[in-house]
């Protein structure tokens, strides 16, 4: 717009020139003016703003934009889940599983309550083969 009003064109500049990256550059030839030519002074009623003493601090104050925030708390919470899942997998693979579950059964022998002592044969004869009974049952 500026080179609009001052007829200037950016192949051939006359007043400005474009320097890349970093801005535009004042080239038209500047000449003093005396004090009784031409110029005029504009003159306002209005008075200027009192400026203070020193520039205002330019350091900008960094702000993170909180959308980063959500993401980088995300990722964490992501993480942290990531973490307790692959230490919960391998606490368990430590611990020696017991594939085989012992199952017994104690047999006792039997007493011989007639009194006979022939019969104690009988006795121990019966508590043979109920363990051998037993030993057959699968699982």
């Amino acid at each position: 717009r500026l080179r609009e009003r001052l007829g200037d064109s950016a192949e051939r500049p006359r007043y400005i020139e474009t320097i890349p990256r970093s801005g535009y550059r004042f080239i038209a030839p500047v000449s003093r003016v005396s004090n009784g030519n031409s110029a005029s002074v504009v003159t306002s009623d209005t008075k200027p703003a009192n400026l203070p003493d020193q520039p205002p601090n330019t350091v900008a104050k960094v702000r993170i934009n909180p959308r980063w925030w959500f993401g980088a708390l995300a990722v964490a919470a992501i993480l942290a889940i990531a973490l307790y899942w692959a230490m919960s997998r391998s606490s368990r693979r430590l611990e020696r599983p017991s594939s085989v579950q012992i199952r017994s059964i104690a047999v006792l022998p039997f007493a011989n309550l007639s009194g006979d002592s022939e019969q104690e044969y009988f006795a121990d004869g019966m508590t043979d083969e109920l363990i051998t009974s037993i030993s057959k049952i699968p699982g």
